[in-house]
């Protein structure tokens, strides 16, 4: 703030489902970013409306970045993997947002999951400890990103007793914009004018008075952490991972071609397609486009222990997405010979809830008995069981 001019800018990350995508926006006077070549709701969204706004307080000097991350149909649940595995665009790297806003509410979590509704408030405190833990975990070498919670649930969660919202590094606030005093679908501008108003005027509200609570007390900077690696010092925690969308790290089918060729050890019936019917976010993916489809990954020789498999399917209510039905296997095979281990589980591609189409995440923990170690070789199928087609979104191998 003392130079903006000569500073690098603030890197905000923004989570969340419907309304922080852009639900309600797509028809709107915004300017389109240089070298865009359509208005996707993305642009009329608060996040991109608050990027404006802040940089326009500053005088039009780019201090803000603010990607946006949400994607409809997904939880706070669906988000946490990829946050603590670094798997961030690369407007976000190497080193990551410097404040992170989680704006999934009420609406996004009850339209998530399958009938009938989960327990609301138990569902958010489970995936917001997690998600504040893994946050914190994620960043072994320096201070966590703050952390701001943006929230129509109703529920002041900071109350709620066994959720962790307050850590050395990590502050988060409540912010209640109350979804049940406007229709869904009647968000529209006018909502997303209000959310961009609120936080930019209570993020520099904290500001401010954090400044003035520190004017008086001048902490000297700690001491940088020596011979530490996390990802922000080129470390990945993943010996194989891709997650594809507008803001994955695979966002066109040529860049996520490239990325499973060396690994793919054989394939049937699989496609790395592109297909706006599921949603924009959801457009790319490795989908089954024949019965039987078959598809075998070879990760050989990995330098880093693998303990957690991390998946992302599409999930429908929609024709030929419903009927289909994937078979996964993972065998580790542990170096010196030591005793293999598979294990498999089977992926529906139906979805019953209130959204059309929703991005499923599915964790496996290994757990330290049974995590491969570092020179251990993967086997990872993909089989086509029962319908048609069944697309997969995001699959990570991780420490």
């Amino acid at each position: 703030l003392r130079d903006p001019a000569n500073a690098p800018p603030l890197r905000i990350a923004v989570l969340g489902g419907t309304f922080a995508e852009g639900e309600g926006c797509a028809v709107a006077s915004v300017a389109i970013p240089e070298g865009s070549i359509m208005a996707n709701p993305s642009y009329c969204a608060w996040p991109y409306r608050l990027q404006g706004f802040l940089n326009q307080l500053m005088g039009g000097i780019q201090w803000v970045e603010v990607t946006n991350l949400a994607e409809e149909g997904t939880d706070t649940g669906f988000m946490t993997p990829l946050l603590r595995n670094w798997i961030y665009p690369d407007a976000l790297l190497p080193h990551g947002p410097d404040i992170i806003v989680n704006a999934y509410g009420k609406y996004d979590y009850t339209n998530y999951g399958e009938e009938p509704p989960p327990d609301l408030v138990n569902t958010i405190q489970t995936e917001m400890t997690d998600f504040l833990r893994s946050i914190q975990a994620s960043h072994p070498c320096g201070d966590a990103p703050v952390v701001i919670h943006m929230d129509d649930v109703g529920v002041n969660l900071d109350e709620e007793p066994g959720i962790l919202f307050s850590t050395r590094h990590v502050q988060a606030f409540n912010k209640a914009m109350s979804a049940d005093n406007h229709a869904h679908e009647n968000f529209a501008m006018a909502g997303h004018m209000a959310m961009t108003w609120t936080l930019a005027f209570c993020a520099l509200e904290m500001a401010l008075q954090h400044c003035e609570t520190t004017a008086k007390t001048i902490t000297p900077l700690p001491e940088p952490k020596r011979n530490c690696q996390d990802p922000s010092t080129g470390d990945p925690s993943c010996a194989f991972a891709f997650f594809a969308g507008p803001q994955g790290t695979v966002k066109r089918v040529t860049e996520f071609q490239k990325y499973i060729q060396p690994f793919t050890q054989s394939n049937s019936g699989w496609r790395v397609l592109t297909d706006m019917s599921t949603g924009w976010s959801r457009k790319t993916g490795l989908v089954a486009v024949s019965p039987q489809a078959s598809i075998i990954f070879s990760i050989k020789d990995i330098d880093r222990p693998v303990q957690f498999f991390h998946l992302m399917t599409l999930k429908s209510s929609a024709e030929p997405w419903r009927d289909g039905k994937a078979m996964f296997r993972v065998a580790i095979l542990p170096p010196n010979k030591g005793k293999p281990m598979e294990t498999s589980f089977v992926i529906d591609g139906k979805h019953d809830g209130g959204e059309q189409h929703i991005t499923h995440h599915f964790n496996v923990d290994f757990e330290d008995s049974h995590k491969a170690p570092v020179g251990s070789d993967i086997m990872l199928s993909v089989e086509l069981i029962e319908g048609t087609s069944f697309k997969v979104l995001g699959l990570m191998l991780c420490s």
